[in-house]
């Protein structure tokens, strides 16, 4: 029966109870990974220190909740209406909670009652021994928990601040948490019972003793507290796997011979077998046939030794096959100190495996690369090194001009190595920028095939070529587009056997232009054609088939169709087969911008007049560069480092010379101190400064900018564009 008063404080609470709100409350993420932590310290509190187990559990709640303070609260037998005590209490709420509230004017009484989580607002109002608290109760959570069906306590959280709001993810945990409460309420009832049970035990032993009973009872008596004993360990057997079961880690048992004698539940969901299947030695048919001799001679090894041990192996994941594992194991002892097993755990490290793949891979990749960039280096170094020999021959001149065509064309074939090199570096980084104009693909396609004619006439392949009538006008990169299409039907030429078919299309496509360029060549093996635009892939063919190259050129053409807001795609039937790219770009829109003038290639010119001063520490570099721009009528003198060169200025006056070329990477004065020094001067303002180097990024070129160089051309220059440099100078 309950009396006016606490029928008046019940009612008090319906008006402070806001329990509706966490439904509507927008609800935090569940922190899963916290919550395993936090029950993985709960379990191994309630291993080596039991009587914690419930101040371990409040703090947790302060930890997973983010809570200000919290408790857990026990109904007490006795009493009028019997009581709650605060057994566990964390926070600064502590200091104030620690007496006994009767039932009736307790938001705990309230919470058992209704069996449910429930949320309180400023609960002070109702109670005068909670409205003076320091510091001040603003939202209070309360959980209850259930012994053996029958409620008997709650777990509960305080917010001491106004903006803190609980939410259903918090009621969630705490309802979690509490069955967790209702553990450790049974394991110190059952401590305590198994210490009573203990000293009367040994009380009767005693008195048996000292009463020189007879043997029989004596022996009757330790049978009973051996019964006594087994109990107990059956009962701390049932928590261990009530925590394992609850673990999202695959935990096992195994006796001192290796049979398995327990998995929890989530290792028998991960397999997809019942616990009977797996005993004993059954557990061998998840292991991997190839994984298993190996793996039973780690654990022999252990059970030999009596000690831990760890190793890698793959188990069958149900239906979606082998998954690696990390499994670990180590031996567990009586309370004897004898040996009786292994304990262990197996993790799934698929995600780590695949990024070691991955690694493995891309320094396989890494290593394929450097041997074909040797190679491809090697094959026109070797020809150039046959003529220099050849034309030191006395009989040598007589070839010389064949000799010249046969070091340019090679020459060539480098540079375009190394401008590959540094073009898809660029692209990749996001570092090369599109000098877009209004241009008609076919303008585009007719440039990139004057640039593949001689491949494709040189393997006498028939060439069809089918565009539309009407022009399909872009906003792109003229030069950029037709290294893509160029690169796309040097490809065809390449990877098609001699005599072979080559196909171009063009055709429009509601607002997108698309280009096909299909061949019936090697073909791509169905394995390889969803990495053929990845960095150094050379799908096309086998080893035993290889064309040369660098494997970079599909990369550049998927970036630079990105970069043109397009898509590229390889199709193939297979080795074989043949194959097609079919690029789609973006048609330009209705009213576009008009395109701008193109650039505007001087004339070559003559450099009679042309005073040069020429700086490289490289003398055969400096010195065949003299005797060029000496051809070409210029005026030139020649220095190998950056202070003879600052002298020669100084000597010459300030009208001394009309362009200085300068090399960058020189030892002791490199080519930016030097131009730095110059325009410092101010005494040869009207000279043109021209660095000529092997250094060409971006970060490059802006530093001979700052440093007052006014062009910046890379190694082996093109020789129209530097006499047309000279020339304006």
């Amino acid at each position: 029966m309950v009396s006016e008063q606490s029928s008046g404080t019940l009612a008090c609470l319906d008006d402070v109870l806001i329990t509706g709100e966490l439904a509507r409350r927008p609800a935090r993420a569940p922190d899963f990974a916290s919550e395993n932590r936090a029950l993985r310290a709960l379990a191994l509190e309630m291993a080596n220190q039991p009587h914690r187990v419930l101040q371990k559990l409040a703090e947790l709640v302060v930890e997973l909740l983010h809570a200000d303070s919290a408790g857990i609260s026990i109904l007490e037998p006795g009493g009028e209406h019997g009581e709650f005590r605060w057994h566990a209490v964390v926070g600064p709420f502590a200091g104030h909670l620690g007496g006994t509230l009767p039932r009736e004017r307790s938001p705990c009484g309230v919470v058992v009652a209704r069996a449910a989580v429930q949320l309180f607002d400023r609960v002070g109002r109702c109670f005068p021994e909670l409205a003076g608290a320091t510091p001040r109760l603003y939202e209070s959570l309360l959980a209850p928990w259930n012994a053996d069906s029958e409620a008997v306590g709650t777990v509960w959280a305080i917010a001491h601040t106004p903006e803190r709001h609980f939410d259903a993810e918090d009621a969630r945990v705490l309802e979690s948490l509490a069955t967790h409460a209702a553990s450790a309420y049974r394991i110190g009832a059952a401590l305590a019972d198994a210490h009573e049970n203990r000293r009367a035990l040994e009380e009767r032993v005693e008195e048996r003793t000292r009463l020189l009973t007879e043997a029989n009872a004596r022996l009757q008596h330790e049978a009973e507290g051996r019964r006594q004993v087994e109990a107990a360990q059956r009962e701390s057997e049932a928590r261990f796997r009530a925590l394992a079961d609850a673990s999202p880690a695959l935990i096992w048992q195994a006796d001192e011979a290796g049979r398995a004698v327990y998995f929890n539940q989530r290792f028998l969901d991960v397999v997809g077998l019942l616990q009977e299947q797996l005993l004993g030695h059954g557990w061998h048919a998840v292991l991997h046939p190839d994984d298993l001799p190996a793996y039973l001679e780690t654990v022999r090894a252990a059970l030999r030794e009596q000690a831990p041990w760890q190793r890698r192996v793959r188990i069958r994941v149900g239906d979606d096959g082998w998954h690696p594992f990390d499994a670990h194991g180590a031996p567990w002892f009586g309370a004897d100190g004898g040996f009786r097993g292994h304990v262990g755990i197996c993790i799934d490290i698929s995600a780590t495996v695949q990024t070691e793949d991955a690694l493995k891979d891309a320094d396989r990749r890494k290593d394929e690369f450097l041997a074909t960039l040797a190679h491809e280096l090697r094959n026109p170094l070797a020809p150039i090194s046959n003529a220099v020999h050849l034309l030191r021959h006395p009989d040598g001149r007589r070839a010389a001009d064949r000799m010249v065509e046969m070091i340019e064309r090679q020459v060539r074939q480098m540079v375009r190595l190394v401008n590959d090199l540094m073009d898809v570096s660029r692209i990749t980084r996001g570092k090369i920028g599109l000098s877009k104009t209004a241009v008609d693909l076919a303008d585009i396609l007719a440039a990139a095939i004057e640039t593949s004619q001689p491949a494709i006439d040189g393997a006498r392949h028939a060439f069809t070529v089918s565009l539309p009538l009407e022009p399909l006008m872009l906003q792109a990169d003229k030069v950029r587009l037709t290294q893509v299409f160029a690169n796309l039907l040097n490809n065809a030429a390449k990877y098609t056997d001699r005599g072979g078919r080559i196909w171009l299309g063009a055709h429009r496509d509601g607002d997108m232009a698309v280009v096909s360029v299909r061949d019936n060549g090697t073909g791509i093996d169905a394995a390889a054609l969803p990495h053929v635009f990845e960095m150094f892939a050379q799908a096309h063919a086998p080893s035993d088939r290889h064309q040369g190259g660098l494997g970079i050129g599909l990369t550049m053409v998927r970036n630079l169709v990105h970069l043109h807001g397009g898509t590229v795609e390889a199709q193939s039937a297979g080795s074989g087969m043949g194959s097609e790219f079919v690029v789609r770009l973006p048609l330009r829109a209705q009213g576009a911008a008009p395109a701008g003038p193109g650039e505007i290639v001087p004339p070559a010119a003559v450099l009679a007049g042309r005073r040069v001063l020429v700086v490289d520490d490289n003398r055969d570099a400096a010195d065949s560069l003299c005797l060029l721009l000496k051809t070409a009528g210029a005026t030139v003198e020649v220095r190998y480092d950056g202070l003879a060169a600052l002298a020669a200025l100084e000597a010459s006056g300030p009208d001394g010379f009309d362009v200085m070329v300068l090399d960058i990477g020189m030892p002791g004065m490199d080519g930016y101190t030097v131009a730095h020094r110059v325009r410092e001067g101010g005494q040869h303002t009207g000279m043109k400064i021209v660095a000529l180097t092997g250094w060409g990024q971006q970060v490059d070129r802006a530093r001979s900018h700052t440093n007052g160089i006014d062009h910046h051309l890379t190694k082996p220059v093109d020789w129209k564009t530097l006499v047309n440099l000279l020339a304006a100078a």
